[in-house]
């Protein structure tokens, strides 16, 4: 299985997302996931890197650093060789939303 199909088919709702780092230099994202392994069991931290990075859209009202808890995310491919993804994530009850979307051409899992 490739990357994007590992992308794809994991489970992120209620999730979080531990780091999140932007490159604007070498056009890079690389995003550290908390996957939920078993009671009673730490966290499995999963990172990304997306390279080739464009479309840049990010919207986080954040009244503090929390643990953003991803929602959904949408893995979408795109004519040219290209990848767009979005990520919904919430703060918490009655909290904004916080949302990441990107189009990238090359994605793997450091």
């Amino acid at each position: 299985m490739g990357t994007i199909d590992e992308l794809r088919k994991l489970e992120l709702h209620d999730q979080c997302i531990e780091h999140i780092e932007i490159d604007f230099d070498e056009e890079v994202i690389r995003i550290s996931f908390s996957i939920f392994v078993d009671i009673g069991l730490d966290d499995a931290i999963i990172i990304f890197e997306f390279d080739g990075i464009r479309r840049l859209a990010i919207t986080m009202d954040l009244k503090e650093f929390v643990y953003l808890q991803i929602y959904s995310h949408e893995l979408i491919t795109m004519p040219g060789g290209e990848f767009s993804l979005r990520i919904l994530m919430l703060q918490g009850p009655s909290e904004p939303s916080a949302d990441l979307s990107f189009i990238f051409k090359r994605c793997r899992k450091l």
